[in-house]
């Protein structure tokens, strides 16, 4: 997906994913099967995939180094208000049984908006990059070939490859507690009305004001210290997000929730 949003039009590419995502995510609410369910799945992580690559490269060129960390938070505003609506549609969505279809139209109705984003994004968004003039057309053997060898170049530096351990690490740990902490709550706390919107507000809240600061503290130390104190910036907090993480599993509804927002809060300035 990285080679294609390299190559060709990307605002495209992106309202083709995110059409891919949200129609498959619409037909998961009216599948019959259980291979259905798993095909649909994997029609939603391949629209996924595309957003994150083309919307960086895309504020990469549309803003400067100086106010870039603040750009990619709000963008990953999306992410925070998308994982803590999930909990209201998942859940009571489900609960309030709309028409009669339970579960399946917390599918229907979250995917839905998607279609219409998709059709705004290809015809209204314009793709910044623009191909030098007088450059000299590559023969598309030699381009795959000079690309992977840049590429190859670029993943085996030991910053990226300890970004990609890192990020391995951050997102099994944080999809772990995403698809287990209702489990988790019913479990340890049967005797507790935990009320599920504290994750909804914990992940918004939390995590909007975290990526932002973020973003923000990495501009300013940027334009001070150069690029690599971004990664300061991403240590020093995952670091302080640590005895949050741990708080949370070992703090009782409500305080565990407390906890949960202090650790968005740090942890999440990853993405910016």
């Amino acid at each position: 997906m990285g080679f294609a949003l390299d190559k060709f039009n990307r605002p495209i590419i992106m309202s083709v994913g995110i059409m891919v995502f949200s129609i498959s995510c619409i037909l998961m609410g009216i599948s019959n099967s259980f291979w259905q369910l798993i095909v649909l799945r994997m029609g939603i992580a391949l629209g996924e995939a595309v957003c994150r690559p083309a919307a960086s490269s895309l504020i990469a060129e549309v803003f400067s180094p100086d106010n870039r960390g603040v750009a990619n938070g709000i963008f990953s505003w999306g992410v925070y208000f998308g994982y803590g609506m999930a909990y209201i549609f998942g859940i009571y969505l489900t609960d309030a049984d709309i028409l009669g279809y339970g579960w399946r139209a917390s599918y229907v109705i979250g995917g839905a908006p998607g279609i219409l984003i998709a059709v705004a994004i290809f015809f209204t968004v314009r793709d910044p990059r623009k191909k030098e003039e007088g450059a000299k057309s590559e023969d598309s053997k030699t381009a795959v070939v000079s690309y992977l060898k840049d590429s190859k170049t670029a993943f085996w530096q030991p910053a990226m490859i300890l970004l990609l351990v890192s990020a391995s690490v951050r997102q099994l740990a944080g999809l772990s507690w995403a698809n287990n902490n209702v489990n988790y709550f019913e479990e340890y706390y049967p005797d507790k009305d935990v009320d599920y919107y504290w994750l909804t507000v914990c992940s918004i809240v939390g995590g909007s004001f975290g990526v932002v600061s973020g973003g923000f503290i990495t501009d300013i130390l940027q334009k001070k210290f150069g690029l690599h104190s971004r990664l300061w910036v991403q240590s020093g907090f995952l670091t302080l997000a640590t005895p949050f993480a741990a708080l949370t599993i070992y703090l009782e509804p409500p305080y565990c929730f407390i906890s949960l927002a202090l650790y968005y809060f740090c942890a999440e300035t990853w993405f910016a």
